[in-house]
């Protein structure tokens, strides 16, 4: 059986780095050379490789999965991935199919991309991609149909650019000098205007460019990399010249704080968005990590590090939890949670935002050609994080909580903590465990490593095929890969993992030989000095794989010099050796003792040696006298083996000389053929290879001719057919098997699988070599029909002899083509195509690896948990987490709950986001516990028991559930007490952290508009006197403070806030509107000038529920009309409107979500059923039909009432 095609990576190139990303779905996708390696996390598997590409990939980014998915609606699970490289080429992979999907690239630009970001919430199109190309192009493109919509060139050179979460028309961008751009405007039909703001960074540790020098591009990493690679002598030279034109110290501090930032250059190496505060930006430096709020355009807050701490390198925020995780040079990750202000009654006005350290990850040992290259963090959980290495390790860490609260029984099942949210759980984080023994709501946290992928160590250098001797064992089909760093690795072809490493030599491997399925032949020699003695040492090592041992043979007696070839006879007995210095050596593999160092005259000079592919046993008696004196007859079997020795005598003509080896000895004289007579056109030419296949000899000469010796008549026969004149041949390997005809023809630049005729002895060509991505150094068979091609970048090529590229699909495909260039293909190869079987991949779930429609009804049967459940199912039921099935399939378990881990396991993350704000709202909104008291057993009963899990026909375990959910990440749309009490909190901040008269303006405002009338006038009158503003700053404090609500004051007040509205002065005629309580009105004007986030805030601070409710229904249509329904659904289900929810769910035919969303719903006891909820379920029947779930399809047709009990979907 043949392995599937693929391509095993190894060592990362430099412009690998940051090209790392873990996609919703759980997958990892990272960039190795000119390839997309696809990792499974959970196995550790590498599922899928995808390329090559034109360049080296720089960037990849995992397509956003935050849409509704439905088999009947054909919005199905994908993997998608979109990958960047070098040449300014980005191409979207279809992981699935192996093959690309849309290729954008630019005819008249190959700028290098620096930035690579999909957009999200957007409803009609989920194929948005932002590009940031070298040095100052941000692009929009629509990549299902490869279209540029708009492009965007700013003033300033762009290093890096994030897209704020929470609002989609919102992105900032990082210069090269040390400034953040802010745009406002952007949307998918038009590219943002010039009306973005500049805000000047509070760079730590800012660069001086001297004048005159030519300044960096933020597309230069290449002027970069060749700057490190620089001569002592220059750089000395550089670092004079910069003393010279900056002289003093101070005014390179005076410059880089000044105005004109010219010459002066960031050392921020990251900008990216809060996931968990809106309007927060984190700005990361080397040595501190700054808290931008754009919203006032100051930093609130920094993480500073010791003198003596490792760097930061890349931070990681968090969405469902408070922490961030950042990496440092030391190759350590730590966590740092957001302080808790429980117990500081005088600060708890104050927003805070103030990280503390509460573990971190142990360092890494890294080298010169080991250093970190990509850092992630899993989207789903938020609990697991992971590296990349640059010799392409891949190390997974997880966090781990600790909880020491004592807990009782409970009848409820046992919550699983699949994400860091849950297994924090609203208890505060403690720094360590000596305080939180036998408390409550504390807990500790650490990290430790929890998986490691290995890559191959690069370059490789040799490959040898260990084979089993019965064809069903399929795990021992392990490939030997040697390296240049001296290891021999054991690479599993059918999974592409590495099984084992061996480290043999300090010098690269030059040649691995199979002695068994448990034994391994090596050889390495240094590389000569270019200088002196140029003679080398060579070692041979048989390495034991089974136990790990090695064994040298005790060679170089003589110094010998490199070893040109080993070869292993047949029969596993003997070893000859040749030198490049021309002599040989044949030793006993047994006893692993030299036998013979002369086994040629000395006249001859040998070039290559070869053993016959099949040893004779023969058998002899002798008598034997014991120690009684007793005479016995014993059989003796020895094995004859032949050896193949090619020389060139002294007259520089070839020669092939013939021993036979047996019991330990050669037999002399050899038998030497006449070549003269056999090819009288080619006496004079050297010998390149030779092997045995059967009873026949194939040689090539070095000019490239090929014959084929019968080993019964001496014939020779010459196949023109395969040669190629002037190209030396570098080796032949048959395929598997004694009979087997098919052989490999290795070139220096390309390989050709041939065929030999048995009958005319005449060789064909069937395939021509595949254009590989780098130069070949080894190739060998992995399978009957297909062979592994190891290239100079590192990387091996499994190939199956009818396709051109090493790619497999991990779905079937009837469209995928055959693209191998085919000069013949006999039957017995059209044959074999049925043994090539796609992605064989044991302990990997994804729905997009699943057939659709099965797809579609493992979802439900695991949302629903209905019985009878399909057998067709547990096949990949037993690949899921065990306990998380378990929960999910418990009766007693919410479906809110059953939904979101369905969501993680599915990698949804629509149904992620949708189902927590659901349970966050069942949590919030459920009737309190004193309204819920029944009588049971005519006694009330109370609900503080742990026993007590139902009251009536209503489930109350949800009131014992503590609220996990981070408020702050909700945005503009949490519930209105909470956003009161967060906007109140973050306008103390900013009043205490005010510097300038914007910041000032706005306190001021939002202070009137929150009627805190002191604290507006007191802001007001601290208005310097030679500023333009103090008379106007003067007489609107005095107007605040003497507002009088008369009817004349109040229609003077609303006239004069009009004519300023009309006059253009909006938000001052909003302050005169809220002065006089007429904050609807204010918010209507607000509407009708599109400022709805002023709107929305002033709604939720200041408004009823009933006027809120107006303001927050408006906003959902408008942004229902904009395309962002995700956001319209989230503003309706926090503030209560579950009607409105259902019935944005039910246009958009999301007719599965509707109806669980309903039942949840009437679970918790927030709303009732009627006529309409039946026509939901019977909605929601009708999907689960088109997937034959016959068991729910009658359950919720018998829930739908009237609509549904008189006419049941047919399902059959």
């Amino acid at each position: 059986m043949n392995p599937c095609p693929k391509v095993i990576t190894g060592h990362l190139h430099q412009q690998n780095k940051g090209a790392f990303d873990w996609g919703f779905q759980g997958f990892l996708a990272y960039g190795c050379q000119c390839y997309t390696v696809i990792v499974d996390p959970k196995s550790l598997q590498v599922i899928q490789t995808v390329g090559p590409q034109n360049g080296f990939v720089n960037y990849v980014r995992w397509a956003e999965e935050d849409y509704h998915h439905m088999f009947a609606t054909g919005s199905t699970y994908t993997l998608h991935v979109a990958s960047a490289d070098t040449s300014g080429t980005v191409v979207i992979w279809d992981v699935a199919l192996g093959r690309a999907r849309t290729v954008l690239e630019d005819e008249q630009s190959h700028a290098l991309i620096l930035g690579m970001e999909w957009q999200k919430g957007h409803t009609d199109s989920h194929d948005l991609l932002f590009l940031l190309r070298s040095p100052d192009t941000l692009e929009l493109w629509d990549a299902f149909s490869g279209t540029r919509l708009w492009q965007k060139t700013f003033p300033l050179n762009i290093l890096a650019f994030d897209i704020d979460p929470f609002d989609m028309e919102r992105l900032v961008c990082l210069c090269e000098a040390p400034r953040v751009l802010v745009c406002t405007d952007v949307s998918v039909i038009k590219s943002p205007g010039d009306s973005y703001r500049s805000i000047r960074l509070a760079d730590p540790n800012p660069t001086v460019t001297p004048s005159g020098s030519e300044r960096r591009t933020s597309g230069s990493s290449m002027q970069r990399l060749a700057a490190r690679s620089t001569s002592s002598l220059s750089k000395m030279a550089s670092l004079a010249t910069n003393i010279l034109n900056v002289p003093d110290p101070l005014k390179r501090r005076s410059s880089a704080l000044s105005d004109d930032d010219s010459d002066v250059m960031t050392s921020c190496v990251q900008v990216v968005f809060s996931p968990a505060h809106q309007h927060l930006v984190l700005l990361v430096f080397p040595s501190e990590i700054q808290t931008l709020d754009i919203e006032v355009d100051i930093v609130v807050s920094a993480i500073r590090l010791d003198k003596n701490a490792a760097l930061f390198l890349k931070c990681i925020p968090c969405q469902n939890v408070d922490v961030l995780f950042c990496l440092h040079d030391n190759g350590s990750v730590s966590l740092r949670v957001k302080r808790d202000r429980i117990g500081s009654p005088e600060h708890a006005d104050l927003f805070d935002l103030t990280y503390e350290p509460r573990c971190h990850s142990d360092s890494l040992r890294l080298l010169r050609h080991c250093k970190v290259y990509g850092f992630t963090c899993q989207p789903a959980t938020e609990r697991q994080v992971s590296l990349l290495l640059s010799d392409g390790r891949i190390i997974l860490i997880d966090v781990m909580a600790t909880d020491f609260t004592i807990s009782g029984d409970s009848l409820l099942p046992s919550k699983i903590t699949t994400s860091l949210a849950d297994a924090i759980g609203g208890r505060q984080v403690m720094a360590n465990s000596i305080n939180c023994i036998q408390t409550e709501n504390k807990i500790t946290l650490g990290m430790v490593m929890s998986g490691l992928v290995s890559g191959l160590v690069s370059p490789v250098t040799a490959l040898a095929m260990i084979r089993s001797r019965t064809v069903t064992q399929r795990v021992n089909e392990l490939l030997a890969v040697g390296s240049d760093q001296g290891t021999v690795q054991l690479l599993n072809v059918y999974t592409g993992q590495v099984v084992s490493e061996y480290k043999l030599f300090a010098a690269p491997v030059r040649g691995i030989e199979v002695i068994s399925e448990l034994h391994l032949l090596a050889f390495s020699y240094p590389d000569p000095s270019s200088y002196g003695n140029r003679k080398v040492r060579s070692d041979i090592a048989i390495l034991n794989m089974k136990s790990g041992r090695s064994d040298f043979l005790s060679i170089n007696k003589d110094n010998r010099g490199a070893i040109e070839m080993a070869r292993i006879s047949p029969a596993r007995l003997h070893l000859v050796i040749l030198y490049k210095e021309r002599t040989l050596e044949l030793w006993n593999l047994r006893t692993q003792q030299l036998i013979s160092d002369d086994v040629i005259d000395a006249e001859l000079k040998p070039t290559l040696v070869t053993w016959y592919n099949q040893a004779t046993t023969t058998s002899s008696k002798r008598t034997v006298v014991d120690d009684r004196g007793v005479s016995r007859e014993v059989e003796e079997r020895a094995v004859l083996e032949q050896l193949f020795v090619a020389s060139i005598k002294p007259d520089n003509s070839p020669s092939l000389v013939r021993f036979n080896v047996s019991k330990g000895a050669t037999e002399k004289p050899p038998a030497i053929f006449d070549l003269y007579n056999m090819f009288p056109m080619e006496n004079k030419l050297e010998i390149q290879q030779l092997i045995w296949q059967g009873n026949r000899l194939m040689i090539s000469f070095r000019a490239g001719q090929m014959y084929t010796i019968d080993g019964k008549t001496m014939k020779s026969v010459r196949s023109k057919a395969i040669e190629r004149r002037g190209s030396e041949v570098q080796s032949i390997q048959f395929a598997p098997g004694h009979s087997c005809s098919r052989f490999i023809l290795q070139y220096k630049d390309c390989f050709h699988i041939c065929e030999l005729n048995k009958d005319t002895l005449i060789c064909e060509v069937l395939v021509a070599s595949p254009q590989m991505s780098s130069d070949l150094v080894s190739v060998c068979w992995a399978g009957p029909d297909s062979v592994a091609v190891a290239t100079e970048d590192g990387c091996i090529h499994l190939l199956e002899v009818l396709q051109k590229t090493p790619k497999s699909p991990a779905i079937f495909d009837n469209s995928e083509k055959d693209d191998f260039v085919h000069v013949k293909t006999p039957p017995v190869l059209s044959k074999s195509t049925s043994s090539v079987a796609k992605w064989n991949l044991s302990d990997v779930f994804s729905p997009a690896l699943m057939e659709p429609k099965l797809a579609s009804l493992l979802k439900f049967s695991l949302q629903t948990n209905i019985e009878p459940f399909n057998q067709d199912l547990e096949k990949y039921i037993v690949i899921l987490d065990r306990d998380v099935v378990q929960y999910i399939r418990h009766p007693n378990t919410r479906i809110a709950d059953r939904c979101i881990e369905v969501a993680r396991l599915f990698g949804d993350e629509f149904d992620t986001e949708f189902w927590k704000l659901v349970k966050f709202v069942c949590l919030r909104r459920t009737p309190e516990v004193g309204k819920l008291n029944t009588d049971v057993g005519g006694n009330q009963s109370s609900l503080g028991s742990d026993e007590i899990t139902s009251i009536g026909d209503m489930d109350i375990s949800f009131l014992r559930e503590k609220d996990n959910c981070l408020i702050s990440a909700f945005g503009d749309a949490m519930p209105a007490d909470d956003f009161k009490t967060y906007a109140t909190s973050k306008l103390a901040l900013h009043n205490k952290r005010r510097s300038d008269m914007r910041v000032k303006e706005i306190c001021s405002r939002r202070y009137i508009l929150l009627n805190k009338v002191d604290m507006a006038v007191s802001v007001l009158m601290e208005t310097d006197m030679d500023h333009d503003r103090f008379k106007n700053d003067c007489l609107k404090a005095c107007l605040t403070s003497c507002v009088v609500q008369t009817n004349t004051s109040m229609s003077t007040i609303k006239l004069a806030a009009t004519h300023l509205i009309a006059a253009g002065q909006l938000y001052d005629g909003i302050e005169l509107l809220c002065l006089i309580d007429m904050r609807m009105d204010a918010c209507k004007y607000l509407i009708s000038h599109g400022k709805w986030s002023d709107a929305i805030w002033l709604a939720k601070t200041s408004l009823n529920q009933q006027e809120r409710t107006l303001v927050i229904k408006r906003w959902a249509e408008q942004l229902l009309n904009t395309n962002r329904m995700n956001k319209a659904l989230s503003l309706l289900l926090l503030e209560g409107q579950y009607t409105a929810c259902l019935k944005v769910l039910c246009q958009q035919r999301y007719y599965d979500t509707a109806a669980l969303f309903l039942q949840t719903l009437a679970q918790h006891g927030l709303l009732d059923e009627n006529h309409e909820s039946g026509q939901i379920y019977q909605e929601f029947s009708k999907l689960l039909a088109v997937t034959g779930y016959k068991s729910a399809v009658e359950r919720y047709s018998q829930m739908g009432k009237t609509s549904g009990e008189n006419s049941l979907v047919d399902v059959s």
